[in-house]
């Protein structure tokens, strides 16, 4: 299992992922790394319904936080064995009423906009030190390379971080397609798949700043993988679970 939310200590075997994009899950299949697809929550904007990071967040070890909106999800996700807590209120499709799960867990810090958090997931953080941003999309607006290393694409995040002991890389939020919207998010097109090994949706050389980021990445002694050929795609994340 893994304890600690989006810090794997070895190889993956089990993902959330958004079910859109069959080219991608075929990718981490072909690492033999067991996909959830996340089906399509119609209580929240078409082009993000399907991401993971919108959906659910992992707790650590077996335990899930989602909105009960999918049988199909509910039974994947208890049939790997998850213990399932569900959402008190629903999302809307507007912002910041989307965002109730979509704050980082890193470590003994839960980062969030805390006034659109939803409760349940504070109260379970409530003993971690809580970052409280203007960004609501946070889990989207970072991509975790490790505990110590993140790559963030919003200055607000960015800049709480500082003062955490925490080594940031900030990019460009250009260059991330992600269909409905000017552009996506850097969290949103990547995930751990090992401690040491991060998987982005496409060719990272795609993005601006994308020497930067191999480079950054390289320094924290963690390899990319890149799933796909194409340009890089937020699909809301790959969630490790297991």
């Amino acid at each position: 299992m893994i304890l600690y939310p989006n810090l794997p200590e070895k190889k993956v075997s089990v993902v959330a992922v958004s079910g859109k994009y069959q080219n991608i899950i075929s990718a981490l299949k072909a690492l033999k790394i067991k996909c959830i697809e996340i089906p399509m929550c119609d209580m929240l904007a078409l082009p993000v319904g399907q991401h993971a990071d919108m959906v659910l967040n992992h707790l650590g070890g077996e335990e899930i936080l989602l909105y009960n909106y999918s049988k199909t999800l509910n039974e994947a996700l208890l049939k790997e064995g998850f213990k399932l807590n569900f959402c008190k209120n629903n999302p809307k499709a507007k912002y910041p009423y989307d965002i109730g799960l979509n704050s980082l867990s890193l470590g003994d810090l839960f980062v969030t906009l805390k006034e659109h958090c939803d409760k349940t997931l504070l109260e379970y953080n409530k003993e971690k030190t809580l970052v409280n941003v203007k960004q609501g999309y946070v889990k989207c607006s970072v991509c975790v390379v490790n505990e110590k290393n993140l790559i963030v694409s919003d200055e607000g995040i960015y800049n709480a971080l500082k003062g955490y002991d925490i080594n940031c890389l900030l990019v460009s939020k250009e260059d991330i397609l992600l269909e409905g919207y000017n552009c996506g998010f850097i969290g949103g097109c990547a995930g751990l798949i090992d401690k040491n090994t991060l998987a982005f949706t496409g060719k990272v050389k795609t993005h601006r700043d994308g020497e930067k980021i191999y480079d950054f990445v390289k320094s924290a002694g963690v390899n990319i993988i890149e799933l796909t050929d194409a340009p890089l795609i937020d699909i809301g994340g790959i969630i490790p679970l297991r």
